[in-house]
């Protein structure tokens, strides 16, 4: 019996030595009241049992989503990120989730908004994570620039929405008010690697379209097509990836120097419709208006762009009327 005894005080005396070593190698924890829970409930959160809650409160994250509460889903991502604040990997995930994910399951732009700038301002604190939050000014600023930008009909109000909430996170951020584009470029950084590289050339050609709508000039082109002759050698081994870029050059310089032909140009998008289109408005270039015109009736099978195709007829009728009155609007104007 007395062995026993010895044997039990032996034991825990080494758990409380254990015990105390484990605490001391932990990260500093949130307060209760910082979290937002009562002293019994935050003391268990926020004490030893901390790490142990991790896997269980992204599983119960996890449920909320599969029965549709986003709701709730967002606001216990949200305590967790106040609960693990030194845990980079946690957080990223936490970010990512909020900007993209919730964004999309929001029932409306202000509350999409919302989410996103939530897990926004997480990622923008992690060095690593800035290309993520570059491509989401790319991809989730509105539309998906990637592939599809319009500057006219639902789509383009609802992103004029997200823009204008984008340069007041910019200013808070960055102390400058930028459009989403340039954001993506001010968050990527000084581009490194072919993956990041290829966004920087993305990023800037996209930018380069959304200047020449606004004023009708931009500085991003040359650094554009360089980019995208240096992709094109990057993958020179992959015929077919570097062909598409040679592509993109040469279709980038030919509607800087107005030599952008449709007809000589049979793989091209409703990108370089835009660009048309907007250099044409801004240099009252009827030539460049219709060459816009063509190429968005070509592409009608995809998409009928009937809101393009008004306010380039508007811009031709104007023109040729003498540019008397009032012009036509543009997609920028207040």
């Amino acid at each position: 019996m007395k062995r026993a005894v010895a044997l039990l005080l032996v034991l825990l005396v080494a758990a409380n030595l254990l015990g105390r070593h484990l605490r001391e190698q932990l990260p500093p924890a949130p307060t209760a009241n910082r979290i937002g829970l009562g002293p019994l409930v935050g003391g268990v959160m926020t004490g030893a049992f901390r790490p142990m809650l991790a896997n269980y409160l992204f599983i119960r994250a996890d449920i909320l989503a599969g029965q549709g509460r986003y709701d709730e889903q967002v606001t216990l991502f949200l305590t967790m990120n106040q609960l693990y604040p030194h845990n980079d990997a946690a957080r990223s995930f936490i970010g990512w989730w909020l900007a993209y994910n919730a964004k999309g399951e929001a029932r409306d732009p202000a509350l999409g908004w919302r989410w996103a700038r939530e897990g926004l301002d997480i990622l923008v604190e992690i060095p690593e994570q800035r290309p993520v939050v570059a491509t989401w000014f790319m991809a989730q600023c509105g539309q998906n620039a990637f592939d599809f930008q319009r500057y006219a009909g639902r789509q383009w109000a609802e992103e004029r929405y997200y823009r204008t909430r984008a340069r007041t996170w910019g200013e808070q951020h960055y102390d400058m008010r930028l459009d989403r584009f340039d954001l993506g470029l001010l968050a990527l950084g000084d581009a490194k690697g072919t993956w990041f590289r290829a966004l920087q050339g993305r990023l800037l050609a996209a930018g380069l379209v959304d200047d020449w709508m606004k004023v009708g000039r931009s500085p991003k082109l040359a650094t554009a097509i360089a980019i995208a002759l240096e992709m094109a050698e990057q993958f020179e081994e992959l015929p077919e990836y570097a062909e598409e870029y040679r592509f993109e050059a040469a279709r980038l310089k030919a509607l800087g120097d107005n030599t952008f032909d449709p007809a000589k140009f049979p793989r091209a998008t409703h990108h370089d419709a835009n660009a048309l289109w907007a250099l044409g408005m801004h240099e009252r270039d009827v030539g460049r208006l219709r060459a816009a015109l063509n190429l968005f009736e070509r592409l009608a099978p995809l998409h009928r762009f009937p809101e393009e195709q008004a306010s380039i007829r508007a811009w031709i009728a104007w023109i040729e009327a003498g540019s008397q009155g009032q012009r036509p609007p543009m997609p920028f104007d207040a």
